[in-house]
């Protein structure tokens, strides 16, 4: 059930973080969840207060009510007093502790104290083995959020464990995701010059932690092995990059593919994308990689956009059981797939109808799970049951 799905006296949600057009996944994430609860509940009232990390900020569309400047600590305050005169009757906080100003992004934390609604914090990042100071401003966010949005089981139990975080205030929400339908790769990847070839694909804002490199290293054994393969790499240089390196790393990446005698199997697109050309890159991948070298990062919008197509591919609409081994010529090796990955797969659904943000996923998922239910009632597997 979703959050305004009940009687509700909340109507007007006020969501702080990062907003398109700034290129960032946070700012992305924020813009996409405003969109969802505001198509989702027209009664309700959604605005948004922008953290702008450039001098002037950005070319916001109307819904940014209110900008805060990352590191004017003054420009906290004023958002505070913006949004009880505003009379939110809920703040919704996208935290990452890297977009917010202060030790550890604590200038949030000012602004925090000065509210007179209730706080929910969805954590993008939860740190295993935080500073003093970013655990300080973990555990006093953790004190001022009245609920805490995690998006993966082990984000839960980490809060939990490492920050005595009350297990009642936590939700544990899947990270969203647009419903792709899947298509044969062949038919987008004319439009990008690799017809014929086994497509590796990568998305997201370029930097040194998304772990490239290492791809572009591990690619002359795998050009040895399938000579037809090529690797689409889509997405901008991170902007925070750029100012402070130029395009330093990019080009590090290009000179690295030449050194590898592997130039021509890679292929890097400078550019930030809107949706619907993300799904054409989607549809023309054969193997998508995530290669990132951050073990804080335990969620990955990117990973789940792209599984999104694969899910509605698995699904064996004959037989209404998922399939479970695919060849690298994308044909199934099987009919159907073991109970116990049916019983998974069936959980992941259930879990995005009831608790996804995302109207899309919630009817993509119910969908499927509607169809693949009554196979699942005749398993005999313990696994498949506990799912």
């Amino acid at each position: 059930m979703g959050i305004l799905e009940k009687p509700s006296e909340i109507r007007r949600i006020a969501f702080l973080g990062d907003y398109l057009p700034r290129k960032c996944g946070i700012a992305t994430f924020t813009s996409d969840a405003l969109s969802a609860v505001a198509a989702g509940y027209p009664d309700s009232q959604c605005f948004a207060v922008a953290v702008n990390d450039v001098p002037g900020g950005y070319a916001y569309p109307r819904e940014v009510r209110f900008e805060i400047e990352e590191q004017d600590l003054p420009s906290y305050l004023r958002a505070a007093d913006f949004l009880n005169i505003s009379s939110a009757d809920l703040v919704c906080v996208q935290h990452e502790f890297g977009i917010f100003g202060g030790p550890s992004g604590g200038h949030l934390l000012t602004l925090l104290r000065e509210l007179r609604m209730p706080i929910v914090t969805t954590l993008h990042t939860v740190l295993a083995t935080p500073t003093a100071e970013q655990r300080r401003v973990m555990q006093e966010l953790i004190a001022r959020s009245t609920r805490l949005v995690v998006m993966a089981e082990r984000g839960r139990l980490m809060l939990r464990d490492i920050y005595q975080a009350p297990e009642a205030k936590i939700d544990l929400i899947p990270h969203g995701i647009p419903d792709i339908p899947f298509v044969d790769p062949n038919f987008y990847k004319d439009q990008f010059g690799v017809e014929g070839r086994l497509v590796l694909f990568t998305f997201g804002l370029l930097s040194p932690n998304k772990g490239i490199e290492h791809v572009i290293n591990a690619l002359p054994e795998i050009v040895a092995e399938f000579p037809n393969i090529v690797y689409l790499v889509l997405g901008a240089t991170h902007p925070n990059l750029v100012r402070e390196r130029g395009e330093a790393y990019r080009l590090s990446l290009e000179r690295l593919a030449k050194r590898r005698n592997v130039e021509r199997q890679i292929i890097l697109y400078n550019r930030f994308v809107e949706l619907e050309e993300l799904k054409e890159f989607i549809g023309a991948a054969d193997l998508y990689l995530t290669p990132y070298l951050s073990e804080a990062q335990i969620t990955s919008g990117t990973l789940v956009t792209t599984y999104a197509a694969f899910l509605h591919h698995a699904f064996n609409p004959r037989t209404k059981r998922f399939h479970n081994h695919l060849g690298f010529d994308r044909r199934w090796l099987d009919d159907q797939g073991s109970e116990d990955s049916h019983g998974q797969a069936l959980w992941a659904l259930g879990v995005g109808v009831g608790r996804s943000p995302y109207r899309s996923f919630q009817v993509m998922s119910g969908r499927i799970f509607a169809q693949t239910l009554p196979a699942a009632l005749g398993f005999t597997s313990p696994r498949a049951g506990a799912f």
